[in-house]
């Protein structure tokens, strides 16, 4: 499919070419000379074929973004309340990594995080209680939860 959308694109640049083509054989007054216009005439072409894909690809429904988050499924009723501490967590990113008690990681995005208004985070060390459910990556921790000290 994205071979047809390839194909489509070539060929509406290769048309808006054929219109540019005359321009540039006829405009010597162009700074830079005609290479440079040759040169903008390409990279516009290129940028307008990538362009034209991707609203193709969208209009299919093809076109998915890869890096965002797929919220976590729901928590059972009867999941029992997990406890552990923060390993790592990157505000910035998003998301981090609790180890529980029995030693196993496992993966927590801010959204997970209750309380968590401005995006804070977590910090390394802090205890946590948490429900494990799964992901579309694996298991996750949801519902987090900073105990006090």
């Amino acid at each position: 499919m994205i071979l047809i959308y390839r194909v489509i694109s070539a060929l509406i640049v290769g048309v808006a070419a054929m219109e540019i083509i005359p321009l540039i054989e006829h405009n010597s007054a162009f700074p830079g000379g005609k290479k440079t216009l040759w040169l903008i005439v390409v990279v516009v072409a290129t940028l307008f074929a990538a362009y034209i894909t991707d609203i193709f690809e969208i209009i299919s429904g093809k076109l998915k973004n890869k890096r965002s988050y797929t919220p976590p499924n729901p928590v059972p009723a009867d999941a029992p309340t997990r406890h552990g501490k923060v390993r790592w967590f990157n505000t910035k990113r998003g998301y981090g990594f609790i180890t529980q008690d029995d030693g196993t990681d496992l993966f927590v995005h801010s959204r997970s995080v209750e309380g968590n208004k401005f995006n804070e985070g977590l910090e390394e060390n802090q205890k946590v209680s948490f429900f494990v459910t799964t992901s579309s990556k694996g298991s996750e921790a949801v519902n987090v939860k900073v105990q006090s000290s």
